[in-house]
């Protein structure tokens, strides 16, 4: 001004500042991930003096889709969920005042795989039947069980417990070559796969080995002397049976030297001829769960190999207690 004249005029333009530049926001301390699993991440952060709210996000490392939550400030952890297994994430955590955002601190953390089942094998294999066994897998809520025929395309399954660990797979072709997988269920989701290819055996009876030979004898005679008598007597023994088992080519062994024989069977015997069978178990409690399950295995190993179970053909009988507490 000059006196009462103008003098001309000059023009400032400037912007206020934000509240983030007058008030920073502290930046997260001590994020860390406390918790991994196999769909889920769980994080966690020391709390923050002043904020109102925290907001998490995260995006898999290779791309993708990104998530965010808003949590109160009271909040010091948070579980991020339905996340794909095996997979790295690139987690952000921020505080936030109001509608206001912090600098976020990144982390990155990978998800677990879903355990696979181990030790899966064959453990019997008959003309037409197979045992499979495997370990359990922890969390599992069930396995499931396929097969085929490697020469075919059709595919069988069978959904099994949890606490299942073998399984017999049955009305299999023989000499036929098989695949066999198993997978443990998580809810709804497929563990990994484990898998064997396994041949069907054949016939049972092997042609490089002899079938046992039995003989029956005559009757036998064997002179005894009465007490108190001079007089001798001759008694007659009851009818005796011997057995020859030739194990290999190399191996005989003859347990009594016996008369030309009278009749002889060849090839298997087992399913022949009419039996009674008894099974004598240890029913005390002290062999303990494990060997209990041995022993039920054993029996119905032994009871399978029977192709006629009843009056008409081979019968069985057990009869066992155990205790348990």
């Amino acid at each position: 001004m000059f006196n009462k004249s103008e003098g001309p005029e000059v023009t400032l333009t400037h912007r206020t500042a934000s509240f983030a530049d007058s008030n920073p926001i502290q930046t997260i301390q001590d994020l860390r991930i406390v918790d991994i699993g196999v769909n889920s991440l769980k994080v966690s952060w020391k709390r923050t003096p002043g904020v109102t709210h925290y907001k998490i996000s995260w995006v898999p490392f290779s791309g993708g889709l990104e998530t965010s939550q808003i949590v109160p400030a009271e909040i010091i952890f948070f579980t991020i969920t339905k996340l794909q297994e095996s997979t790295t994430y690139t987690i952000r955590v921020s505080s936030m005042i109001q509608e206001w955002e912090g600098s976020p601190v990144l982390l990155s953390a990978k998800t677990l795989g879903f355990p696979k089942v181990t030790q899966f094998a064959v453990q019997e294999s008959t003309e037409s039947s197979i045992l499979l066994s495997w370990m359990g897998v922890p969390g599992a809520s069930a396995y499931l069980l396929t097969w085929r025929l490697a020469s075919a395309s059709d595919l069988s399954t069978e959904l099994l417990g949890a606490a299942s660990r073998s399984y017999r797979v049955a009305d299999l072709k023989p000499r036929g070559m098989y695949s066999f997988s198993i997978r443990p269920l998580f809810g709804e989701t497929e563990g990994p796969e484990a898998a064997l290819t396994e041949q069907i055996v054949g016939s049972r009876g092997n042609p490089s080995t002899p079938a046992p030979t039995i003989t029956s004898l005559p009757p036998a005679t064997m002179r005894t002397q009465s007490v108190g008598s001079s007089n001798a007597r001759a008694t007659p023994l009851p009818s005796a049976t011997t057995m020859t088992l030739r194990m290999t080519p190399a191996t005989t062994v003859v347990t009594t030297k016996a008369s030309p024989p009278l009749t002889t069977l060849s090839g298997p015997i087992c399913g022949k001829f009419k039996a009674d069978i008894a099974f004598l178990v240890d029913e005390s409690s002290s062999i303990g769960q494990s060997n209990f399950n041995k022993v039920k295995e054993f029996l119905y190993r032994i009871v399978s190999y029977f192709p006629r179970i009843g009056p008409e053909g081979t019968q069985a009988r057990n009869h066992y207690s155990v205790y348990l507490l």
